[in-house]
């Protein structure tokens, strides 16, 4: 991609999920907990999903970058997460 056309903005959003546990075999672990990557997973089960993603200013692409089960998508939340995101994206260049 052209310089021009990695210029982009980072957006994030929650969405509500389904409550449930699911048995994932394929990784030996059950999923639907709050899940929040490195920061960690909880025994609370999750109620909302916080999806990151990027998207192109000068030319029309998106990509899904990161995303993470939890109950609450606040700004504490927002706060741990965030530099994250952010940082993996720098090392991408």
């Amino acid at each position: 991609m052209t310089e021009e056309a990695r210029q982009c903005v980072l957006i994030f959003d929650g969405i509500s999920v389904k409550k449930g546990l699911n048995y994932a075999r394929h990784a030996d672990t059950v999923m639907g907990y709050v899940d929040l990557g490195e920061e960690g997973r909880t025994t609370e089960v999750a109620s909302q999903g916080l999806v990151f993603m990027l998207k192109g200013i000068y030319e029309n692409w998106k990509m899904p970058i990161a995303y993470y089960l939890t109950s609450k998508a606040n700004a504490a939340t927002l706060t741990k997460l965030l530099p994250r995101v952010i940082n993996s994206c720098e090392l991408a260049e």
